[in-house]
């Protein structure tokens, strides 16, 4: 969140801090309930909830940060690296991910083919999403606007 902070305050919001809070016990009450799905013996199950889980993600992603109401450390510092070079946010945020996965890795963190993968294909997801989120939440304002104007 520091970088995020130095490099564009544009994008820290109350969201930036529920993100930056919630993730980890969010994901320790889901892995606490035992509900999320695991491994199975058959490989294309499991590459097909891999998938799936990627997708959804991207999906997510996109909706919170076209919200507006703060993204999430990384997710703030791979726009402000868009806006300034000029890059798509897809490319950005593959740049951004791939950096920390090998810091990730020379930290001595698990780092497998899938790990990649994920970086490639939830990274279009998430600007498709979020482009298309804004787009709807802009055509929201206008319909908003239009009903409260007065023709003269």
């Amino acid at each position: 969140m520091l970088i995020a902070f130095v490099v564009d305050r544009k994008y820290i919001n109350i969201g930036t801090f529920l993100n930056t809070l919630s993730i980890g016990p969010i994901m320790d009450f889901f892995l606490h309930l035992n509900i999320l799905p695991h491994e199975t013996d058959h490989w294309w199950l499991n590459l097909l909830i891999l998938l799936m889980g990627i997708i959804i993600s991207g999906i997510g992603g996109g909706i919170y940060v076209a919200a507006g109401i703060g993204a999430g450390p990384r997710d703030g510092f791979m726009l402000s690296i868009s806006e300034k070079t000029g890059l798509s946010v897809s490319r950005a945020r593959i740049v951004v991910e791939s950096i920390i996965l090998i810091i990730g890795f020379i930290l001595g963190g698990p780092v497998f083919i899938m790990t990649f993968v994920y970086t490639f294909i939830q990274s279009p997801i998430f600007q498709f999403s979020m482009k298309l989120m804004r787009s709807y939440i802009a055509s929201l304002d206008r319909k908003h606007k239009g009903q409260f104007e007065i023709p003269l």
